[in-house]
């Protein structure tokens, strides 16, 4: 009869001649990364717009004696921005065992979606035209943003950008509404005055205008809302301006980081164009490579004779 101690013993060397055989004959997939450098990718803006609810909070500075408006300062949270980027226009494998990381930069960005949700302080100074219902001058600001990118393979990567705001190739306009019509869904136009009396921070919200004045309806019951938020607001009609800066976005799988910039132009009645610029971008991937199988090793002297020797006395007994 075998003892219980050489078969407890002969079960822990075939465990471990199993893992070692294992360990030695198969490759194991391992945690790897590729990265790739100077990407570079361009693409077009398809909407700049504010949506029920984003906030606008201006600072008018005038001249004391006439009245005139010198300089305003716009605090806007909530500006959307949206594009789609096209066909990548460079890039570099980092390195000797970054092979495919250009290809997976390209899946990655290549015809992407791209949104902005972003908070923003800008400054419209060098006034050169005003009346009751716009003013026009030049813009110089930073802002930071919310940045989503949504890859053709379904990948979405989120991040963050930081830009400075100024103006291009024209002044800004800037007009001033009560809000939104519900029924039309068009801008309620109101008076430079009226954007100069709203003290305090705005909501853009839905408005329909009365022989008493503006009434502000609540988008979910549809019925006059008495405590609301919304009010006059100041929004651009006639935007030019380059935002330039820094971006970083990142899913599970992959990170990517350069430099950014957009420039908007719009202009009445609402048509816009611009273009979205990638530069300098940098990208970190993770793979799956398999290793190469270990070669086995020689076997350790050891005293397996003089155990098997005690473990037969054992079983004498």
């Amino acid at each position: 009869m075998l003892g219980k101690k050489y078969l407890y013993k002969r079960s822990v060397m075939i465990a471990i001649a199993v893992v070692a055989l294992m360990t030695l004959t198969a490759g194991v997939a391992a945690a790897a990364s590729v990265k790739a450098k100077k990407i570079e990718i361009d693409g077009g803006i398809g909407l700049v717009t504010l949506d029920l609810g984003s906030t606008v909070k201006t600072k008018f500075r005038t001249d004391k004696e006439s009245g005139a408006i010198k300089s305003v300062e716009i605090k806007t949270d909530g500006e959307l921005i949206f594009g789609q980027l096209g066909a990548m226009l460079g890039c570099e494998e980092k390195g000797k065992r970054s092979e495919g990381a250009c290809l997976l930069a390209s899946d990655a960005l290549s015809g992407a979606g791209i949104a902005s949700s972003h908070k923003s302080t800008a400054k419209l100074s060098n006034i050169v035209y005003q009346d009751a219902n716009v003013v026009v001058g030049t813009l110089k600001g930073s802002l930071k943003a919310d940045l989503t990118v949504s890859s053709l393979t379904g990948e979405v990567l989120t991040g963050k950008a930081n830009l400075r705001i100024k103006s291009s190739t024209a002044p800004t306009t800037y007009t001033c509404i009560h809000g939104i019509d519900p029924t039309s869904q068009l801008p309620v136009p109101a008076t430079i005055q009226d954007c100069q009396d709203a003290k305090g921070k705005k909501e853009l919200g839905l408005v329909v205008l009365t022989p008493l004045g503006p009434i502000y309806i609540d988008p979910v019951t549809q019925l006059p809302d008495l405590d609301s938020k919304a009010g006059p607001i100041l929004v651009p009609v006639d935007l030019h301006v380059l935002d330039t800066g820094t971006f970083n976005v990142k899913s599970a799988s992959t990170k990517i980081k350069g430099k950014i910039a957009v420039s908007v132009d719009t202009a009445p009645p609402g048509t816009q164009q611009g273009v979205i610029s990638i530069t300098k971008a940098e990208a970190t991937f993770a793979v799956e490579k398999p290793e190469k199988p270990e070669k086995p090793g020689k076997p350790k002297k050891g005293n397996d004779d003089d155990d098997d020797e005690e473990e037969e006395d054992e079983d004498d007994d």
